[in-house]
């Protein structure tokens, strides 16, 4: 009578903790999933404030980044910003003529490897149009990126970074800003450098996929559980669950590539 009654308890007791760790992952996590998408907008008005374009590539050590900005722009500032000090030169001019051409030039070098963050901020009344290159003598290094330009025995290949123009509303001068994050990589780079790295914002919605997905394999893992405990485990509901991880595994992994831009 006591084994029945404390088997019955036991039993009773298993069911009613399922039922309380299905209601937390039922409030749970639907709230950090709104909390999320809540604050997604948010920190993207952040981000277009602090800055109007910004851009990400991996570059070598010692390589020199040249931007041209055609015509010329006014007020015209540079800052750079790195771990290490004294790990970068940077130059730049205003007014430039070249082959009877104005524009203004930025030059960055890294000298070592790390994390750059370079910010350009200028005026202009006039419809402009950038150039983002980099010269160099390992053009294999940016394959894919852009064109590349023989130029001169002592400057190498100049190597299209990214291209565009910006016309400003009503004819008016309009204040812009540019930042560019460098990960920088000496010339025998690892591996490490093949890989491409999601924004803030980017990594925020494939934390939120992620969440999803673990929930949706908590919730099944947890009913199986109990299941089991009540009815065992078949080799049916096994492959099942390999199965589930397999496509769980394979939903983040394109995720990941399409946040990305792998």
């Amino acid at each position: 009578m006591n084994k029945a009654f404390y088997g019955k308890k036991k039993r009773q007791n298993c069911i009613l903790e399922g039922i309380s760790l299905r209601s937390a992952f039922l409030v749970l996590i639907p709230a950090i999933m709104l909390f999320l998408v809540a604050i997604t907008p948010i920190l993207c008005f952040l981000e277009e404030k602090s800055t109007d374009f910004e851009f990400a590539f991996n570059f070598l050590a010692n390589d020199t980044m040249a931007i041209y900005i055609r015509p010329p722009v006014e007020n015209i500032s540079v800052d750079c910003n790195s771990l290490k000090s004294n790990s970068f030169r940077v130059a730049f001019f205003s007014n430039e003529t070249q082959y009877g051409e104005r524009f203004s030039l930025i030059y960055m070098m890294p000298r070592y490897e790390g994390k750059y963050a370079l910010l350009v901020s200028f005026s202009s009344s006039k419809t402009w149009n950038i150039t983002i290159g980099v010269y160099t003598s390992d053009s294999e290094f940016y394959r894919g990126a852009g064109s590349v330009m023989y130029t001169s025995p002592t400057q190498g290949y100049f190597v299209i970074l990214h291209t565009f123009k910006v016309s400003p509303k009503n004819d008016t001068t309009s204040d812009y800003k540019i930042k560019i994050i460098l990960q920088v990589y000496s010339k025998n780079p690892s591996i490490i450098s093949l890989f491409n790295f999601p924004t803030p914002i980017n990594m925020i919605l494939f934390i939120a996929a992620s969440i999803a997905v673990i929930y949706f394999n908590a919730f099944f893992f947890i009913d199986s559980y109990f299941k089991s405990k009540r009815e065992g485990m078949s080799k049916a509901r096994w492959a099942l669950i390999a199965l589930l991880i397999i496509i769980s595994i394979f939903i983040l992994y394109q995720v990941y590539n399409l946040v990305s831009g792998g």
